[in-house]
């Protein structure tokens, strides 16, 4: 293949490989971090900059800040084979820089009384100012030192095999920029940019990559064009679903005996939040519009009974419901619980688990198809081929996000458009949900049922240990239960500094409680096996049930008040949150004990205490996605949706608001729209995985 000379055009599709300092090994490494063409190169973003507009003197150098110096050699020291070190002068002061490594490349390069630039890190050895391996150019007589914000692409060690640092890879974004004859293809209307103000992609990279602006701050902010663009495009999608899902569904009657007698078995009074939130949902169920709705709401802030409910105005017709679950855990959970909800109803509820006979459930898929069966509570078995409904009318999803999109899709799909409520207990700030779930309306139950006391968080010291044990025999001494959670089913050599649910159910049973039965449960048990030691518990046949996250959703057991988590800080804040949601669900004094490991970071431990100090799971939901991010987060990223590159689905609120106004408008004059930007924008959505895909299936 013929190379482009060094002044012929290059295409956004061109391969590395014509770019300056860009040989077939680099290319072949750039190809593995995902960087094959011209324009991949181009959206590689620097990960940080160096600010070297000003110059530090040595007096104001303090330990630990970077800093961009200018001085003369002053001392050339060679200590043994082991490092070179320089000692520059600025007339004030001195400042030493030392290699460890490369310095045979530096021993020729500094004479006496020669000017340096040097940029690094300030560290302080024996009362010495020093900078380590510094950047540095020996300037030439007359010569200024390099001023300005310089880009830093890759961490250390990366692209190391090839010598590709930041230095080739910013030439090589140069040379494309110079030779490129191509606009990067835009996503957004000509309307909104105009609207918005927004430079040309190309400038705004060519900014990026070769900042002049006067801080990091405005660098940065040019940023912005690039998350609202992933904002706009997503809020498209949700829009685009949205409208998707606005069909003709069917209208169901709001009075009705069987609500009225689930009401009463509830055995409450409904908080403001529930009556609000049932009111939405009842307007969705008289509307001539399929309703798609998300019910989010704190652990324990009775989303199940509004769930039940909702159910009843559908059921009331003779019409069927299926009410799916990720866990068969709390599949029977949810089972057990309809079924109180729902005595005297006449109602017939079914479980659907993998677990049943094959005589059981080939009789369960008879009677659902005959219409024998009025609410059908199950998992993933739900939506196998073998289970027919007769006239499925509403479809309840628990826990959300824990489904792909297809699986929702999939139990749609068992009758002619049901109605559509998914519910999720995993707080998520507003903007986010509205991003995540976009495509959905949504209620949210804030408040808690009267009478609840907060759990009492404690972090405890594994010095404490015996006195936190102590405390829970009191607290099972008054007929409470505990439960021990653990990150591990098992040792692991690799991880022998944290405990394991076999280890310390032996521990509890044989050493510290040995008069009182602890029994175990974990995911790698069969279903009876899990099923068994939860009634145990339940019953109070069993006082301690030592167990892993399985038992993070669904789990009632009102007379639990104690839980003690081994090694908090290798879970999410909103795992820890749902953890500790099973104590407390009842008016009892609860305590929660946080035993840190002795590996624990310490701002895993700040974290740590953050958590303590509140019960409220959208503040413990923010300060788990600042610190871990939306698509990191178990039980928050939608399954199906792309990764966002440039969004903070967070901290970027402000924008993602603009972008959905920005696609409202924009949608309400689609028609004015030309071929291209309508293009443009599918192209732009089918990179967020099924979600886009789902939208252009029907475009």
């Amino acid at each position: 293949m013929k190379k482009h000379g060094p002044k012929d055009p290059v295409l956004l599709s061109s391969s590395l490989d014509v770019l300056a300092g860009i040989g077939g090994k680099r290319a072949a490494a750039f190809r593995d971090l995902g960087i094959l063409t011209v324009e991949d190169l181009l959206r590689f973003l620097p990960r940080t900059y160096i600010n070297r507009r000003e110059l530090t003197p040595f007096g104001d150098l303090r330990d630990g800040m970077f800093a961009s110096v200018l001085g003369t050699v002053k001392r050339v020291l060679t200590p043994g084979r082991d490092r070179l070190t320089i000692v520059l002068t600025d007339g004030r002061g001195e400042l030493t820089l030392v290699w460890f490594i490369g310095r045979r490349y530096y021993s020729d390069k500094f004479v006496l009384g020669c000017r340096v630039s040097a940029w690094g890190r300030i560290s302080v050895y024996n009362t010495v100012l020093q900078m380590a391996h510094p950047d540095v150019k020996i300037l030439a007589d007359g010569e200024e030192p390099e001023k300005g914000i310089f880009p830093i692409y890759v961490k250390p060690g990366e692209l190391k095999d090839v010598c590709a640092d930041s230095k080739v890879i910013g030439t090589a974004v140069r040379d494309a920029l110079v030779r490129m004859r191509e606009h990067l293809p835009e996503s957004l209307p000509g309307t909104i940019i105009a609207k918005r103000g927004f430079p040309p992609l190309k400038e705004v990279y060519q900014r990026l990559h070769f900042p002049v602006e006067d801080s990091l701050e405005a660098v940065y902010a040019l940023r912005d064009r690039l998350k609202y663009e992933e904002a706009f495009v997503i809020a498209f999608i949700m829009a685009g679903l949205r409208n998707k899902n606005k069909v003709s569904g069917s209208s169901f009657p709001i009075a009705g005996d069987c609500a009225a007698t689930v009401l009463k078995n509830a055995g409450f009074a409904f908080t403001n939040a529930q009556k609000r939130v049932l009111r939405e949902i009842e307007a969705d169920l008289s509307a001539p519009e399929r309703m798609n709705r998300l019910l989010q709401g704190d652990v324990g802030s009775g989303k199940t009974v509004v769930c039940a409910v909702a159910a009843a105005r559908v059921l009331a017709i003779g019409a069927q419901v299926a009410f799916m679950a990720p866990t068969e855990i709390l599949a029977r959970q949810h089972f057990h619980e309809l079924n109180r909800l729902y005595k005297g109803t006449g109602k017939r509820i079914e479980l659907f688990v993998s677990g049943l006979s094959t005589q059981v459930r080939v009789g369960l898929d008879e009677d659902l198809a005959a219409g024998n069966i009025d609410l059908a509570v199950g998992t993933h078995a739900l939506i196998s081929e073998s289970t027919v409904f007769k006239d499925l009318k509403l479809v309840i999803v628990d826990e959300q996000h824990r489904f792909g999109v297809l699986q929702r899709k999939a139990l749609s799909r068992k009758g002619a458009l049901p109605e559509i409520l998914v519910v999720s207990a995993t707080p998520i700030p507003r903007t986010l949900a509205l991003t995540l779930y976009g495509d959905l309306s949504l209620s949210i139950i804030d408040e808690l049922p009267p009478g609840r006391i907060p759990v009492k968080t404690y972090i405890v010291t594994n010095d404490k240990r015996a006195g936190m044990y102590g405390f829970v025999r009191v607290k099972i001494g008054k007929g409470g239960k505990a439960f021990f959670i653990l990150p591990l089913v098992e040792e692991s050599e690799k991880l022998n500094e944290v405990r394991s649910v076999i280890e310390t159910a032996a521990h509890l049973s044989n050493t510290v409680f040995p008069d009182i039965l602890v029994d175990i449960m974990h995911g790698k048990m069969a279903s009876g096996e899990k099923d068994a030691a939860m009634a145990r518990f339940a019953s109070g046949a069993c006082k301690i049930l030592v167990s892993t996250t399985v038992v993070e959703v669904g789990v009632d057991v009102p007379d639990a008040d104690v839980m003690v988590i081994e090694h908090p800080e290798r879970f999410g804040l909103s795992q820890l949150h749902q953890l500790r949601g099973r104590i407390g669900r009842r008016q009892r004094e609860s305590f929660c004990f946080l035993m840190a490991g002795k590996t624990c970071a310490p701002d895993a431990y700040e974290r740590l205490v953050k958590f303590a100090a509140t019960n409220d799971g959208f503040v413990i939901a923010e300060l788990d996605f600042e610190t871990r991010g939306a698509g990191q987060l178990s039980g928050v990223q939608q399954s199906g949706l792309g990764e966002f590159r440039f969004l903070n689905l967070v901290r970027d609120g402000k924008i993602i608001i603009e972008a959905r106004e920005d696609v409202a408008e924009t949608l309400a004059r689609w028609e004015t729209l030309d071929t291209g930007e309508k293009e443009r924008l599918y192209a732009s959505a089918a990179c967020f995985g099924d979600l886009g895909k789902a939208l252009l299936e029907t475009a």
